[in-house]
């Protein structure tokens, strides 16, 4: 017979760890006392410094869980900075990252989705943004946190059905570091859909095909990413008067995925915008001579690492 009963030793240490949760819980929910604490010394309480995405339930219920999660890490790499003293500007600590660099640290969402919540914390002000990049090219954001508003909105008074009303927007202060977030904005006909997936897909993987081929395939064909291609590839079809040529799957894959990045320097990785490739694709076609003879003039080409170091910074 198997034996269910749990030592008393292990049931005491269970029952201590369970009132310690609760008393941290307590802890956490009560902020009358907190209501005179100045937004810095009160930042500690909302968001943790010391792990990279752990999400408090009372700021997940308030922002949202997704907003809640960018905030906790963004608040890590704040305290970082400010820990180490970098990237402090006109009084404040601020970070920055490619869009390619948070989606690492967020590999659960897709583009959009990341884009369409720190749009979002940007639009609610709870994050604040500044531009303090070396290279006038590059519009990464650099952020910091608005922690005077937190404070206000962890204030406000709160039911089981929700805050009773959005408190006003206040000034604060904080921290930053990593490597820029440029600006990446979205046409007006893009969809909502979080990720770009495959429709069915009929042809074998190593054949070759063309992009209208490839684009019917896709589940989300109005993204940034699909127009950038497109756009180069009847540029290409206009100046060589000719079909562009057949790629196979996975390299138009690998484009999709690219179109939209550059590594410019020092594996620095700025984000591109559909008036980004444009520009960069007219001024491809415009030095066409400088280019090796045997070239292709492909959007393989256009996109390979070197090739569109080059453009991005001539075509700036």
């Amino acid at each position: 017979m198997i034996n269910t009963k749990i030592p008393q030793n292990g049931r005491k240490d269970k029952e201590e760890e369970a009132r310690r949760q609760a008393l941290a819980i307590a802890k956490a929910m009560l902020s009358g006392e907190d209501q005179q604490e100045e937004g810095q010394k009160y930042k500690g309480r909302v968001l943790d410094p010391e792990y990279p995405i752990p999400v408090g339930r009372r700021l997940a219920v308030l922002v949202g869980f997704n907003e809640a999660a960018v905030l906790q890490q963004i608040h890590y790499w704040l305290t970082v900075a400010e820990e180490k003293g970098n990237n402090y500007r006109d009084g404040h600590y601020w970070t920055y990252n490619s869009l390619r660099s948070w989606m690492d640290q967020f590999p659960w969402w897709g583009k959009n989705t990341l884009v369409r919540i720190f749009k979002n914390l940007e639009e609610k002000g709870y994050l604040i943004v500044g531009n303090y990049n070396k290279y006038p090219p590059d519009r990464t954001k650099w952020y910091r946190i608005n922690y005077e508003k937190l404070k206000t909105l962890m204030d406000t008074p709160f039911t089981q059905n929700g805050y009773t009303h959005l408190p006003k927007m206040g000034k604060c202060h904080l921290p930053k570091m990593g490597t820029p977030i440029p600006k990446i904005s979205l046409p007006n006909n893009s969809s909502k859909s979080t990720k770009i997936g495959l429709g069915s897909i009929p042809e074998k993987r190593g054949c070759s095909i063309p992009f209208k081929t490839f684009k019917s395939s896709l589940k989300e064909q109005n993204s940034e990413a699909i127009m950038a291609i497109e756009y180069f590839v009847k540029a290409y079809e206009m100046i060589k008067r000719e079909s562009h040529p057949k790629l196979k799957r996975e390299t138009w894959e690998e484009i999709l995925d690219n179109i939209l990045y550059v590594e410019a320097e020092h594996n620095k990785t700025f984000d591109l915008s559909l008036e980004d490739i444009k520009e960069m694709t007219k001024h491809y076609f415009a030095k066409g001579d400088y280019y090796q003879e045997n070239c292709n003039f492909s959007i393989a080409h256009f996109n390979s690492p070197g090739i569109k170091r080059v453009n991005f910074w001539e075509a700036a």
